[in-house]
């Protein structure tokens, strides 16, 4: 009911949509597809540590750093633990779930299920190119996985190749 200029309307949500733009371009979305998986995986030559250089780009202060710092420890400590959940991570920075998912969002980019999802990734794919580990379902239940088979497609579909065709090809 109250008067509004349309052309005005029109011309903030134009450049609220450029403005956007921007920070998507700022941030860093290339090289991931829309569920933030790399996608210079699919050659199935990616390393751990071209899946993790990825969210460097968004850390901004020291505080931030220290967060991801605080998230990649506790991660890392329970690599194995396949009950290992978003809320215990969440706990364990001291950010109530809502908090911490949103905090993980402007630090890394991604979500705290699919950040602990890359890291897991990450590590199996160290396994399986150091040669310690002598199956894929040793990998799996090393890096937090439970289920072998879930644990392949996951791997196949993170770096676009098989965890035994990616051991035989950087043997």
């Amino acid at each position: 009911a109250k008067p509004f200029n349309p052309a005005l309307l029109i011309g903030k949500s134009i450049s609220l949509i450029r403005q956007r733009d921007k920070l998507k371009v700022a941030y860093g979305s290339k090289g991931k597809d829309s569920k933030g998986i790399a996608n210079e995986g699919s050659t199935g030559n990616a390393t751990p540590s071209s899946a993790s250089a990825d969210n460097a780009p968004l850390l901004t202060s020291e505080r931030d750093r220290k967060f991801r710092d605080i998230v990649d420890i506790k991660i890392a400590h329970e690599m194995d633990n396949p009950n290992f959940m978003v809320d215990d991570l969440a706990q364990s920075t001291g950010y109530g779930r809502s908090q911490f998912y949103s905090k993980m969002m402007e630090v890394t980019g991604k979500t705290p299920k699919d950040y602990i999802r890359m890291k897991r990734m990450a590590r199996a794919a160290e396994l399986l190119h150091s040669g310690e580990m002598i199956t894929v379902a040793e990998v799996a239940y090393k890096v937090g996985f439970s289920d072998s088979l879930y644990f392949s497609r996951c791997f196949k579909q993170y770096f676009g190749v098989t965890p035994s065709k990616y051991m035989k090809d950087e043997k």
